[in-house]
């Protein structure tokens, strides 16, 4: 005879890792808020609510890439909705800019797949309508992306991503070069004017569009466990692209979670090159027997 469960029964645990967009959202909520940095919230969000092991990278993708391309996403957004942005609900206004970064900054993820569910995201019917008619019109306004920008193409026109640039059947960009500029990075218009003054519109260019990439992984490998070739066979044997860099580090070209790479040859802290370069040829210093064991100094070298 079977028993039966108690009302106050706690019900059988299953898989309850929210979905990676699910909970981009509400880490995104909480930096835009000026809860915290975006390391911060993800750190403490990972701790709270793990989502699986699978979607860790997209989540920390999709928050990094809305906060870094926010004020293209919100201009992207104000040419579409009829409604100022702040007018907007804000559950629907995080799932529209996480929509819109993924559809114009991401590759993999199909349109159909975006909207679906952005709006299987939004509990309220009008809001769900409202999600749905925007990120369609996005893909009515869009015509296709294009390794390079055509030359005859009007500058309101084009975004330019790492992906390629995207062509708009309709101006929605400024046409002059500097705004287009601080409009289509996500940069301040002021920094941007700086930059030009003091290294030309070429260097500019070329900061703006470093500014947004994502730094390369680079793992440093203990000279008292292991030789730098023993290591890269073994990320071979994983799955992990990685070629020698400069001294003992490598540079990993995908990407993986730290729990995945082999830890004992490694340094445990992955950190970019560039910016241990930085400390290095700066030589800082902090108090203890471990020096430059977390402290850094972020340094725009431009300015």
């Amino acid at each position: 005879m079977n028993k039966q469960r108690k009302p106050w029964a706690k019900k059988p645990s299953g898989d309850r890792s929210p979905s990676a967009r699910r909970l981009a959202g509400r880490i995104l909520r909480r930096v835009v808020n000026g809860q915290g940095t975006v390391r911060d919230q993800l750190a403490w969000s990972f701790a709270e609510t793990p989502p699986a092991p699978r979607d860790e990278g997209l989540v920390t993708e999709l928050v990094y890439g809305s906060v870094r391309h926010l004020r293209t996403l919100d201009h992207v957004l104000a040419a579409l909705s009829r409604r100022p942005l702040e007018d907007i609900d804000e559950t629907a206004l995080i799932q529209l800019r996480l929509g819109v970064y993924q559809w114009l900054f991401l590759e993999r993820i199909p349109p159909h797949a975006i909207v679906n569910e952005a709006v299987s995201l939004i509990g309220h019917a009008g809001a769900k309508k409202f999600v749905n008619g925007l990120l369609r019109g996005l893909g009515r306004l869009l015509v296709e992306r294009v390794p390079e920008a055509p030359l005859e193409r009007p500058r309101s026109e084009l975004l330019t991503t790492a992906n390629g640039t995207w062509l708009f059947s309709k101006p929605i960009f400024p046409e002059e070069q500097l705004p287009w500029l601080a409009v289509t990075s996500g940069q301040p218009l002021d920094y941007i004017e700086r930059l030009v003054e003091r290294h030309g519109l070429e260097k500019a260019i070329a900061v703006c569009r470093a500014n947004n990439q994502s730094p390369s992984l680079v793992l440093r490998v203990n000279p008292l466990r292991a030789e730098r070739l023993e290591v890269l066979a073994t990320l071979a044997a994983e799955g992990v692209v990685a070629e020698p860099g400069d001294s003992r580090h490598l540079g990993a070209g995908e990407p993986r979670r730290q729990a995945e790479l082999p830890q004992r040859p490694l340094q445990r802290s992955r950190r970019d090159l560039s910016a241990r370069r930085a400390l290095h040829g700066a030589r800082l210093r902090t108090a203890g027997p471990r020096p430059l064991r977390r402290a850094w100094r972020q340094v725009d070298p431009y300015l």
